[in-house]
């Protein structure tokens, strides 16, 4: 049987017009007071009791039909009710699983950020050091914990419309065996006229640069990114250091072209030319 809301509507109304025949027939206003007395009135003839025992027979059937349906329909809808408290129960442990390896992943983090700052302090004698100082000394190792999950690219063209992400995950593509994630990838600087602005790369890891900036010197090799250059984020002061390594190295090629020159760990080191080396004094003069 239907159970829409408008067969219920429909069904009140039969129901509507069976009282409204009654009450009308016996001459009172509500079904309630219809009684005996009214009933045996002159006026409601045989046939017309049976025409009201009809109606109200027609009527109790289909109500009662309509009952059966709406018993079945709310087992139905209990059952449904079970069924998505249950999902609702699975998702909400799902949930409490991701917040709890989210929890632990920040703990990890922050138990690495404390040992950082705990090497700095140890390496600084707090004892000496003023608020102040050991203040400038805390925000300076946070601000390099973020540098090393970074890097600079340089030598990609600046359009209006470009988009820095796409650029550089086509510089990754083409020297990296995977695609590193990166949570953010922008233009560094004032814009100037027949200059290309630098790209801040930034990943989720400090080991995932690394492991970007172990495969950028492929990029020589690449005819299309042969003018791109991948960096370190460092610091102006570290900026400084690099382009005076940069300057004495360009010394040492000159004044010694047959040994093999180059930059390690912050020095410039030396070693005989092999035959088989094929990039040979090689310095980045982007920084």
């Amino acid at each position: 049987m239907d159970y829409s809301l408008s067969a219920l509507q429909s069904h009140d109304d039969r129901i509507q017009q069976v009282f409204d025949f009654v009450t009308g027939t016996v001459k009172c206003s509500k079904l309630i007071d219809v009684n005996s007395k009214n009933l045996n009135k002159p006026q409601t003839t045989k046939e017309t009791l049976v025409k009201m025992v009809l109606n109200l027979t027609e009527v109790l059937c289909e109500s009662r039909a309509q009952l059966k349906t709406a018993a079945s329909r709310i087992s139905e809808l209990s059952a449904d009710q079970l069924a998505n408290q249950k999902k609702v129960i699975e998702m909400q442990d799902k949930l409490i699983e991701k917040q709890s390896e989210h929890v632990e992943a920040v703990k990890a983090t922050v138990t690495s950020e404390i040992k950082s700052f705990s090497d700095v302090v140890k390496q600084s004698s707090v004892g000496k050091m003023s608020p102040k100082a050991l203040q400038s000394t805390i925000i300076t190792s946070i601000e390099k914990q973020d540098r090393d999950k970074s890097l600079m690219v340089f030598g990609l063209e600046e359009r209006d419309d470009d988009i820095p992400e796409d650029l550089v995950t086509e510089v990754w593509t083409s020297i990296c065996p995977s695609i590193p994630i990166m949570k953010e990838c922008y233009r560094v600087g004032k814009k100037k006229e027949g200059a290309d602005r630098p790209i801040r790369a930034v990943f989720n890891s400090r080991e995932a640069a690394a492991d970007v900036l172990s495969f950028s010197s492929e990029l020589r090799q690449n005819r299309n990114y042969r003018d791109v250059y991948v960096n370190p984020d460092r610091t102006i002061e570290e900026r400084s250091e690099r382009r005076k390594l940069v300057a004495l190295l360009k010394e040492k090629i000159s004044s010694q072209p047959d040994k093999y020159h180059y930059i390690k760990n912050g020095t410039i080191c030396t070693a005989d030319k092999r035959p088989d080396r094929k990039k040979q004094n090689i310095f980045d003069f982007r920084d």
